[in-house]
C-alpha cells in the first residue's frame, strides 16, 4: 500500500497514482469526474434533490481539497474506462468493484490527461484502499508496478 497524502484530495491521489504514476496528478481525475458527471446530468443528477443542489456540489467536487465521495469514483471509472477495485475497512463490503457501464473508449474530452503523460489503456484495473470513514491510498504490487 502506498500512502496518500491527507489533504482532502486522497481519493483522486490514489486514482491519479494508478493511472499516471504520481499521485502529483490527482487534478485530472477530479476534473474528469466533475466534467463526466455535468455531461451525465441525467445520471448523476438523480442522486440530489434539485438541480441547484447538483450544481453546487460540482462547484464544491471541483475544488482542491473536497473529499471525493462513490459519485466521483463512479465518474473517473466511466471517464477513463478503467475498473477500480477498493478493499475497505469495512468487515462486510469489503472488496468493491466499478466498472464501466459501456465499452465506449474514453472521451478525450473529459478524461484529461497530464502534460506529457498518455492515456491509460482500456479497462487499466486500479486499486485503493478505503479506510472508513476518512482517506484512500493506492495499492500496488510488491514489485511496485
Amino acid at each position: 500500500m502506498l500512502e496518500m497524502e491527507g489533504d482532502g484530495n486522497c481519493q483522486f491521489r490514489s486514482m491519479a497514482f494508478n493511472l499516471f504514476g504520481s499521485q502529483d496528478y490527482h487534478t485530472s481525475p477530479r476534473q474528469a469526474a466533475v466534467k463526466h458527471m455535468k455531461k451525465h446530468s441525467d445520471f448523476f443528477g438523480v442522486f440530489f434533490e434539485t438541480e441547484a443542489e447538483f450544481s453546487r456540489y460540482l462547484q464544491n467536487m471541483a475544488r482542491n481539497g473536497t473529499w471525493g465521495d462513490e459519485l466521483t469514483l463512479r465518474a473517473v471509472v466511466e471517464a477513463y474506462g478503467c475498473v477500480a477495485h477498493v478493499v475497505t475497512s469495512e468487515p462486510t463490503n469489503w472488496h468493491l468493484v466499478y466498472e464501466p457501464e459501456g465499452l465506449d473508449p474514453p472521451d478525450l474530452n473529459i478524461a484529461i490527461c497530464p502534460k506529457g503523460v498518455g492515456m491509460p489503456k482500456s479497462r487499466k484495473r486500479i486499486f485503493l484502499s478505503y479506510i472508513s470513514p476518512i482517506h484512500y491510498n493506492a495499492i500496488i504490487s510488491r514489485a511496485g508496478s
